[in-house]
């Protein structure tokens, strides 16, 4: 790849990162990667300097077919799952088989847990635009939460694993539900408050209160 190439994919890499933040939804460039690799998509380089990725997308999406005209890669660009139902009704069918319900009714999509433990509702979306528009956000909306879940419990393993205690974490969504804030200023907030003398000080006497009274162990001196 030459460097004027790969400067441009940056460039658009930064541009669609732009647009996602003025749009508040991720490019469908991204999203359709995102979906690609849920659907279990094997990526193809062309070449080993190659930073383009395309997906095999044969066997995922019904209408690709052997044939003159065959096509089975494509570029996250090239994707149809934005505007063919043959390419996103299967991502659908898979999140059913997950184990959640997937409504999808005019412009509004209602994704929920199916089990006979559970029926509550993860989300729902109601846009304006399109039945396959809304079902699509909400597609995406669906991955990048179970791909976030994926990423905190591994962080948890680890930190538990390394020794940490992560059974009480506390998020800005705390401080958010009775403060109106931004994340930033939840967050300083919220690091303020765990790092006050005040609180570390009762943890402190509550851990050797715990260790004395509970597990009859000495402090050392």
């Amino acid at each position: 790849m030459t460097k004027t190439k790969k400067v441009i994919l940056e460039q658009q890499a930064i541009n669609r990162k732009l647009w996602a933040k003025e749009n508040g939804r991720m490019h469908h460039v991204d999203a359709n990667k995102l979906i690609a690799e849920f659907m279990g998509a094997n990526p193809f380089r062309e070449s080993v300097n190659e930073d383009v990725l395309s997906y095999e997308m044969y066997g995922l999406v019904e209408n690709i077919e052997d044939g003159l005209n065959e096509k089975h890669f494509f570029l996250p660009s090239e994707m149809k799952y934005n505007t063919s139902w043959d390419w996103l009704m299967p991502v659908v069918e898979k999140i059913e088989n997950f184990g959640y319900e997937f409504i999808i009714a005019e412009s509004r999509c209602y994704v929920k847990h199916n089990t006979d433990h559970s029926i509550e509702e993860l989300f729902h979306i109601e846009t304006i635009g399109s039945k396959i528009d809304t079902t699509y956000k909400a597609v995406v909306e669906f991955i990048q939460t179970q791909t976030k879940d994926k990423d905190k419990e591994e962080a948890l393993k680890y930190l538990s694993d390394k020794g940490y205690a992560v059974g009480s974490l506390w998020h800005i969504d705390d401080i958010q539900q009775g403060i109106e804030c931004d994340d930033d200023t939840a967050l300083k907030i919220l690091n303020e408050s765990l790092e006050s003398d005040n609180v570390c000080e009762a943890v402190y006497e509550t851990i050797d209160y715990i260790a004395i009274n509970e597990y009859k162990l000495k402090i050392k001196e």
